[in-house]
């Protein structure tokens, strides 16, 4: 989510609609439950990031639903460029 979230309002997207398949995280960013401390400085990135924006959405999708972004960042991740 971080790693989504980050550019975009760094592209200056005001807007943002995030949707994840993970729950836990989703819950954690909306403030409903508390996480392990291994996970903690990502969601102060990713809070900070969308502190930025006007209005954010944030939804959870089942995993299948999730398959064309998942494909997306696999082939960011094969790319040698950070430009896409």
């Amino acid at each position: 989510m971080r790693n989504g979230v980050k550019p975009a309002v760094q592209t200056g997207f005001k807007n943002v609609d995030v949707e994840s398949d993970n729950k836990i995280i989703i819950q954690a960013v909306q403030g409903l439950i508390k996480v392990l401390w291994e996970i903690q400085m990502l969601l102060h990135d990713i809070t900070s990031f969308l502190k930025c924006c006007n209005q954010v959405t944030i939804s959870h999708i089942y995993r299948q639903g999730n398959s064309a972004a998942n494909w997306l960042v696999k082939q960011g991740f094969s790319l040698y460029s950070t430009l896409v």
